[in-house]
């Protein structure tokens, strides 16, 4: 058994970031959404668009235990 002490600040954080996910998954699942559905409308000509896409589907991935 190991003992790590974490301030109340980052406990604090740490809570928020938690109270917060399934709200910052719902908003990254919307977004993924609606770059989908731009992105059949015209091709991404945008590496940084499509390498922030890839972040959000490894975020929502890693959130959804699929990684």
């Amino acid at each position: 058994i190991s003992c790590v002490w974490v301030s109340e600040e980052e406990t604090q954080a740490n809570a928020r970031l938690i109270a917060a996910a399934p709200d910052l998954l719902a908003a990254c699942e919307l977004a993924l959404g609606e770059i989908h559905a731009q992105a059949q409308l015209q091709e991404p000509d945008s590496e940084a668009l499509i390498r922030a896409t890839d972040r959000i589907c490894a975020a929502i991935a890693k959130a959804k235990g699929e990684v």
